[in-house]
């Protein structure tokens, strides 16, 4: 189910791939954050920033996690009014 964000978010917690804000971040050995979407899609063998080789991947700390799942967003499916939060769409 894909979901578009709909309220305002923190810079600070957007993705460099996608330009959204970090759905299940995933932090990087370089200490870069990322959606795991897209370091899945993208293959990618070396950070987008930094460009250091992808070594392994951990979650990143807790707070970063609960920002990410404040933001709001809506349910794109046809006809579905639902609306809420990143964390409240894991049970949509």
């Amino acid at each position: 189910m894909q979901f578009t964000v709909t309220g305002p978010y923190s810079p600070h917690i957007e993705c460099a791939v996608c330009t959204e804000p970090w759905s299940h971040p995933e932090e990087l050995q370089c200490g870069h954050i990322f959606c795991r979407r897209c370091l899945d899609n993208a293959a990618m063998r070396q950070c987008a920033l930094c460009r250091k080789p992808l070594v392994g991947r951990k979650p990143p700390h807790f707070v970063i996690v609960s920002q990410t799942a404040e933001v709001a967003v809506k349910c794109d499916e046809a006809d579905c009014q639902w609306a809420g939060t990143r964390e409240q769409s894991e049970a949509h």
